[in-house]
């Protein structure tokens, strides 16, 4: 189990990672776990869980341009993640992303705060994966080029 664990945080930590320096990955997800350990009464490793959990979407789209046609039109294919580790990665992904979009100054505290809001469903990663879920479960049209 904790080596599980140890593989969810070096995933975490590619993602962080800023002009491949390492170490300052290193640096902001030691401090942004313990500044999460003060400010909550569960361990920094099952709110972590509980952000990767709903925070991992289920499908994912691909764009394919067609080349063919003068047209140069975009189809969108969904293609279901079936097992944990792709899920648990884009999950890091989409709370990378969020976290390195916000406006706020220091990258530790965004990240900080997109945990905690993550873990209790409230974070703007969840809003942009159910996001993702609806269009893909809602228009039909593209489980036509269904991806097996």
């Amino acid at each position: 189990m904790n080596n599980k664990n140890e593989l969810i945080k070096k995933k975490l930590l590619k993602h962080i990672l800023i002009n491949g320096k390492k170490p300052i990955s290193e640096k902001i997800l030691t401090k942004s776990f313990k500044s999460i350990q003060k400010h909550q009464n569960k361990s920094h490793s099952e709110i972590f869980k509980l952000a990767i959990t709903n925070s991992s979407p289920m499908f994912r789209i691909i764009k394919l341009k067609n080349k063919r046609k003068k047209k140069k039109s975009v189809k969108e294919i969904p293609a279901f993640l079936s097992t944990y580790v792709y899920r648990t990665s884009w999950g890091l992904k989409y709370l990378v992303s969020t976290a390195t979009s916000k406006t706020d100054n220091i990258f530790l505290n965004r990240l900080k705060h997109e945990i905690l809001s993550s873990a209790k469903d409230e974070s703007s990663t969840i809003t942009l994966k159910n996001e993702l879920q609806n269009k893909t479960l809602k228009e039909r049209k593209y489980f036509k080029h269904y991806r097996w």
